[in-house]
């Protein structure tokens, strides 16, 4: 994770055993938003298409259907 404030940037890196790439994807983008010591406009950039889509699209749908997917089966990395 790279934070950036104006001229100030601060990385942030970790790692799990035997995990998956879409959790270590989420985990980075849950520890940049942790870090923030005050409440924040925040542009979050990544390349990762399961973060974008679950914070933009299926969100809503997860929190609706009470964490299930389409198929009603758990979401899994909740």
């Amino acid at each position: 994770v790279l934070l950036r404030a104006g001229e100030l940037e601060k990385e942030l890196w970790g790692g799990e055993e035997e995990t998956t790439n879409n959790r270590m994807e989420l985990q980075a983008a849950i520890k940049g938003l942790e870090a923030l010591k005050k409440s924040s406009k925040v542009i979050l950039t990544t390349d990762s298409q399961y973060v974008r889509k679950g914070i933009t699209e299926w969100i809503r749908n997860w929190k609706a259907k009470g964490w299930k997917t389409a198929n009603k089966s758990p979401v899994k990395n909740k």
